[in-house]
């Protein structure tokens, strides 16, 4: 068993509304950023082993600057390095109730036809995991549900609303991004 653990580079092209007319490019081809928001915790106490309390208070900074609710959400990119954590942010990200994360892949929650799918792309377990680049591919993969290019992994329905959500160490720092297609420009 070999981990596919490793560095990596990626590169998001960022601009506001101004910028995307100037570069003559079609709107309906760009991503807006709703909210992008990160937290931290402290890095020298313990958290409670089975909460992601940095995830969490970044989730609902950012559904609030959005002005959305996770039931508005129809696909999720989140971190998955290990199997629990997946279940863990679905909790911090309000898509289940503390204690039923575990209980959302069996119950086909996150399925690709369920309530939220979740990591269509394969998640950090399935791509691997390039620790600088991680977060910049969860990105991307939502954005390619967005505008309907993700290939065999695109969802069979319409995407309006994407989630990624990435985190360091056990949810000592936490960066969730909430993306749809450009509306007007």
């Amino acid at each position: 068993y070999q981990r596919r653990v490793h560095g990596g580079s990626g590169a998001l092209l960022v601009a506001s509304e101004t910028g995307v007319r100037m570069l003559g490019l079609s709107p309906s081809d760009y991503i807006e950023v709703l909210a992008c928001e990160a937290a931290t915790g402290d890095l020298y106490s313990d958290t409670p082993p089975l909460l992601m309390p940095a995830t969490s208070a970044a989730a609902a900074r950012a559904y609030s600057l959005a002005d959305l609710t996770p039931a508005d959400v129809d696909v999720a990119e989140v971190h998955d390095g290990f199997t629990v954590v997946e279940a863990l942010m679905l909790e911090a990200l309000g898509f289940v109730p503390v204690g039923q994360g575990g209980f959302a892949a069996r119950d086909g929650i996150t399925q690709r036809d369920g309530k939220i799918p979740c990591n269509p792309s394969g998640g950090i377990l399935g791509c691997g995991h390039p620790v600088s680049a991680s977060g910049i591919r969860q990105i991307a993969s939502v954005c390619r549900q967005i505008l309907g290019t993700a290939g065999p992994s695109q969802l069979p329905r319409s995407v309006r609303i994407g989630l990624a959500a990435n985190m360091g160490g056990d949810d000592k720092t936490s960066v969730v991004t909430i993306l749809r297609r450009m509306e007007c420009v």
